[in-house]
């Protein structure tokens, strides 16, 4: 038997078939609503040989979009009844197919999918406020009415020697009528996954079993089948624009995120971001002293001359002078200021003992004026310092001199080289001052 007569046997047998019963029909229709962009001859023919396939398409379609049918893969045959001859052709499931992956519409609408689409449907066929099963049914019904006169066209050839052709025409008519209406509503109720609980249709369906020849059952397929796809590949549009909607909904509102989140973050900048601009982990012990990370050095004022260390540096607001005696000019011993560092035998002069809150705080303060700056000198001098010290090797101090900290009352702290530094520093200091370094106060 050739493969166009086969078809044809196949098609004679399940067409009376799915339309023996109610229950069959809608069956059908169900698997129909999957392949609605079928032809209702091809999609009967899939459903006698193959019912559960998903997305089917020919070899030349399924290349275009980059996918290739698996080699050894059986077709499956379809044709147009009336043309079999000259229309056969093999359809391929997408699970017999590789390549790019296909991404089919999503029919399985959420609730907000279904408030979107209801929205469209509404306003584009001027319904009146209605759910989207409602308005599925008014729009099934429009349709019908505006194609009934196309498909009553020959159906008195179609209904000749039938049951049909005893009725009065107007009852016909109304009972087919009836029937193609509920027939579309379910099977576009049926593609946008609704369940039977949501479907809004009649009884047409009960005289289904009446469509029982083949001129019947194909007109009556072709005319559900054409419908329904109409209104289908309407909603299919309105779904893929409303997903487009979405996706940009989200990417705005991401957006939209990202800016108050930066927002938020510049208006308000955290502890740490402020405290970074600072200088961390200052230890005080008893209330006096240097931070524990400092190095003792020799600091110098214009005024007292040389120190062994910071404790009693000259502030830039004048608040060592409640921690010494004026200075006036001649040491205890009688000799005068500026005979100090001449002879190598000078002490460092002798400042009071500090112990009140008030000089505690004051040094505090003229530790955070000044060290930024003098780490900024130290850093532009040499590269190699960092965290606010600056360490020379004991055996190239007499090579290359000594680093002391200048503190001038009313100017900006610097940085002054000793040449031969430490025979020099041990002479004006009075060999008082340690090996290693600067440090900041």
């Amino acid at each position: 038997m050739r493969k166009d007569e086969r078809l044809k046997t196949i098609y004679e047998t399940i067409a009376p078939h799915v339309t023996r019963s109610e229950g069959a029909w809608r069956e059908y229709l169900e698997f129909a609503s999957k392949l609605f962009k079928h032809s209702f001859d091809n999609a009967l023919l899939v459903y006698a040989q193959n019912p559960n396939v998903t997305m089917i398409a020919p070899t030349v379609v399924w290349n275009k979009v980059g996918r290739y049918v698996n080699k050894g893969a059986t077709g499956i045959a379809v044709c147009d009844y009336e043309y079999a001859k000259l229309t056969v052709k093999h359809l391929f499931d997408v699970t017999q197919t590789n390549g790019k992956e296909v991404v089919a519409t999503n029919w399985d609408l959420d609730e907000d999918m279904k408030s979107r689409l209801e929205h469209r449907v509404v306003h584009k066929h001027r319904l009146a406020a209605c759910t989207l099963t409602e308005a599925i049914f008014q729009i099934s019904h429009e349709t019908v009415t505006e194609n009934f006169d196309n498909y009553m066209q020959n159906l008195q050839v179609d209904i000749e020697g039938h049951l049909f052709e005893s009725l009065p025409i107007d009852g016909l008519e109304l009972q087919i009528k009836e029937l193609i209406c509920d027939s579309v509503a379910y099977f576009v109720a049926k593609r946008c996954n609704l369940t039977d609980a949501e479907k809004v249709v009649g009884n047409g369906m009960a005289t289904i079993a009446h469509f029982n020849t083949l001129p019947l059952i194909a007109k009556l397929g072709y005319t559900v089948t054409e419908i329904s796809k109409g209104i289908l590949i309407e909603f299919e549009r309105s779904i893929k624009t409303i997903d487009k909607e979405r996706r940009i909904e989200n990417e705005q509102a991401k957006h939209e995120l990202s800016r108050d989140r930066w927002l938020e973050d510049s208006q308000y900048p955290d502890i740490e971001q402020q405290r970074g601009r600072q200088t961390t982990g200052q230890v005080w012990k008893d209330g006096n002293g240097i931070p524990e990370r400092s190095k003792s050095t020799a600091i110098y004022d214009f005024e007292n001359g040389w120190h062994a260390d910071g404790d009693h540096a000259q502030s830039p607001r004048g608040s060592s002078r409640e921690d010494r005696a004026p200075n006036t000019g001649v040491d205890e011993d009688g000799t005068h200021t500026s005979d100090r560092g001449r002879y190598g035998e000078d002490k460092t002069p002798k400042q009071p003992e500090v112990n009140g809150r008030r000089n505690r705080f004051e040094r505090g303060n003229l530790q955070v004026e000044i060290e930024e700056e003098v780490i900024q000198v130290l850093a532009n001098y040499d590269e190699s310092f960092t965290d606010g010290s600056f360490f020379m090797p004991e055996n190239e101090v007499d090579k290359t001199g000594i680093l002391v900290l200048i503190v001038e009352q009313g100017k900006t702290p610097y940085i002054k080289t000793i040449p031969y530094g430490y025979e020099e520093l041990q002479r004006q200091v009075g060999g008082t001052c340690l090996i290693g370094g600067l440090t900041t106060i």
